[in-house]
């Protein structure tokens, strides 16, 4: 599905390498919102945590479809930890 995400014309960055990170990032993703509901964290711990890991890629602050993949935490965290981003937060995921 993220496959299709190219990076920007600006950006000198390989394909290959920005569509490993997204794998990366999906993956590790998902582990951290159901460690996260497994644990009962509070909603302000699961969004410190999906900041901290939006971090580790600064590759993906750079692509073209980031809009996807911000679409993709929102919807995750709502499925997996019942929690609803704000637009607020949402806008500081690749901050």
């Amino acid at each position: 599905m993220f496959k299709a995400m190219k990076p920007k014309e600006s950006s000198n960055e390989d394909p290959d390498e920005i569509t490993s990170a997204i794998e990366e990032f999906v993956d590790e993703l998902d582990v951290l919102l159901r460690q996260s509901a497994a644990q009962k964290l509070a909603p302000s711990e699961v969004i410190e945590a999906i900041i901290k890991l939006t971090k580790k890629y600064p590759v993906l602050s750079d692509i073209s479809n980031q809009q996807s993949l911000t679409g993709l935490v929102e919807t995750q965290a709502q499925n997996i930890c019942k929690i609803n981003l704000s637009e607020d937060e949402i806008a500081s995921i690749w901050k």
